[in-house]
């Protein structure tokens, strides 16, 4: 049966999950603060021998890939795609907003995804459950958090999924229900992960998805 590790280090926490023959079969969530890039490689293993699996028996390897912290997607990203190098495997890139919207089950749901920015701003993308899918209505974009729950108000009553919100009287004054999630969970990238094993890439392809540049440092340079 194919293991497969998911991952995500673009929240801040280090999120991992595994996932077997359809089935999660861990996840975790960590705060290794600055030493993430440090700890990574050792966290992997350490979870990989509590199933007495060796590091040669995963099979895909799933990474969010953005939008999301600007550091820590380069030091997962990186570790992911060496990893999956050394073991001769395929990576599956993730977007850490979809992730998130796949936590909302219910058909013909309409999912507004996001992730706190910079002071004021957020990730966000809208999407429609479909079955076991989600169709894009808005794509992933940077945008103020007034400007993404403008978007909203002329929509039917929805699912918010991420964190708090400075504007908390939104989901009340409009009926949409909100999921409080800081990131996404590891069980959903190692079962995602799997599910869209056949169309992962070689690791050299995998890119990552800033969708801005940092706030320092010589800009265009990544």
């Amino acid at each position: 049966m194919n293991l497969t590790l998911g991952m995500d280090t673009s929240c801040g926490n280090t999120v991992l999950g595994l996932a077997e023959g359809g089935r999660p079969i861990f996840e975790g969530q960590y705060d290794l603060g600055r030493t993430q890039a440090a700890q990574l490689p050792r966290l992997v293993r350490q979870i990989l021998q509590t199933f007495q699996r060796p590091l040669e028996s995963l099979e895909t390897l799933a990474v969010t890939v953005g939008p999301g912290a600007y550091t820590g997607l380069r030091i997962g990203v990186a570790y992911g795609t060496a990893l999956a190098d050394a073991l001769g495997i395929r990576v599956v890139p993730l977007c850490t907003l979809e992730v998130l919207a796949q936590e909302i089950p219910f058909p013909d749901a309409t999912v507004a995804a996001f992730l706190k920015a910079r002071k004021g701003h957020l990730y966000g993308a809208l999407y429609r459950r479909e079955g076991k899918g989600l169709s894009i209505l808005t794509p992933p974009r940077f945008v103020s958090e007034q400007e993404f729950l403008e978007t909203l108000k002329d929509l039917p009553p929805g699912f918010l999924v991420g964190p708090s919100l400075a504007d908390e009287t939104f989901a009340r004054n409009f009926s949409w229900r909100h999921l409080l999630r800081t990131c996404p969970r590891g069980s959903l990238l190692a079962l995602w992960g799997e599910e869209a094993a056949p169309k992962a890439l070689n690791p050299s392809e995998v890119r990552i998805d800033y969708l801005r540049e940092p706030d320092f440092g010589p800009k265009g340079c990544f």
